[in-house]
């Protein structure tokens, strides 16, 4: 056949993604900011139906030899900086796809990817059922002080949305932010950013409720597995096979010498 070009192999497969991303995107959005048992639960039964996809897309030997084809034709020379970058973007996730392991791995590899979908949408969810399960009621509005009148106002309209008399704070980004920010009460600032960092752990006031542990081992344990299938000495090597970063310790390096100019 025609040899393959951008037009008719990258611009499709391109637009066709596009569709895919302007459906589940603004849903995946609305999931986590506008949570209800129907909403989750229609999310739920994408998840396997997207990984499902993401496999299929990153193992299939027919669509990794055409863009290998058209890397190594003569369309390749003939596009542009962006063009080429993304050939060989995609190339490079078919390769950490799975696409080059033996029919087991292969199978494997989807194993692991499809539970790890189920995993993180189990951590976001437990994120932020803890989120939502932590309130405080201040009555007081002396203990507020500092707080802007559209932070006050948010957390009057908060309380009296459940029938409350008083201010209603919540772990919320728009509630938990201005306390954090503004807020002249150091008791207060102290217990809510204790509630924030402890969410949907082992710790803090709803300590074991939502707790993230196990998730979090199977995660680290699967996401290890999947990197050594691919050949990689562990799971950061084969995060920043995407990244700019060359290896681990180049990021260390980079966090702790930006700690150090932070203080």
């Amino acid at each position: 056949g025609a040899p393959y070009t951008w037009e008719n192999l990258c611009q499709p497969l391109a637009e066709v993604d596009d569709v895919l991303g302007r459906i589940f995107s603004p849903v995946s959005h609305l999931n986590s900011v506008k949570n209800s048992p129907e909403l989750r639960e229609a999310y739920e039964q994408t998840l396997p139906l997207l990984s499902e996809y993401s496999t299929l897309v990153g193992q299939h030997e027919g669509l990794y030899k055409a863009y290998r084809d058209l890397r190594d034709g003569d369309h390749y020379a003939t596009l542009n900086t962006a063009q080429k970058k993304a050939v060989d973007n995609a190339l490079r996730d078919f390769e950490l796809s799975g696409i080059g392991l033996p029919i087991e791995k292969q199978q494997r590899y989807g194993e692991i990817a499809t539970r790890l979908s189920e995993l993180g949408n189990q951590y976001s969810n437990n994120v932020l059922d803890a989120t939502m399960g932590w309130t405080k009621l201040v009555t007081d509005e002396a203990e507020l002080a500092g707080m802007p009148e559209s932070a006050l106002a948010a957390a009057k309209a908060q309380a009296e949305a459940k029938e409350l008399e008083g201010y209603l704070l919540t772990l919320d980004i728009p509630s938990y932010l201005p306390v954090m920010t503004y807020c002249d009460n150091q008791a207060l600032r102290e217990e809510m950013y204790r509630a924030y960092s402890t969410r949907a752990s082992d710790q803090g006031p709803n300590a074991g409720k939502w707790d993230n542990s196990k998730v979090m081992e199977e995660i680290l344990a699967l996401r290890h597995e999947l990197a050594q299938l691919l050949g990689f000495e562990n799971y950061a090597f084969k995060s920043l096979a995407t990244k700019m970063a060359e290896n681990p310790q180049q990021v260390l390096d980079f966090l702790t010498d930006l700690a150090k100019r932070a203080r």
